[in-house]
């Protein structure tokens, strides 16, 4: 993938996720990141299109296809969601009962 073929690529998945903040942070971060959109085994999970009233070329990525299909076991995923299984979560402070 060249650059302005990657340029364009990040430019759709933009268009596609614009107004949806949790899809926009993803596709900064897998655009710095510069190596999963760049994958030929990640490409089939891209999806492209035209945005409907504008006509602007659109993408948008299969998450639940591609980690499915790219995980190789639980670690990859935790990994994917973004906790590491050496860090150990801190067990949550229980609220005091409101009734006692």
């Amino acid at each position: 993938m060249n650059h302005d073929q990657y340029a364009r690529l990040v430019a759709a998945l933009h268009e596609h996720a614009i107004g949806i903040t949790a899809e926009v942070a993803a596709v900064d971060l897998i655009a710095t990141h510069r190596v999963w959109l760049a994958r030929p085994d990640f490409g089939p999970f891209i999806q492209h299109g035209r945005c409907h009233p504008t006509g602007a070329p659109m993408a948008s990525i299969r998450w639940r296809a591609a980690v499915t299909a790219l995980r190789p076991g639980p670690v990859a995923l935790l990994l994917i969601r973004g906790r590491h299984p050496a860090h150990r979560r801190r067990p949550r402070r229980r609220r005091p009962d409101p009734t006692t």
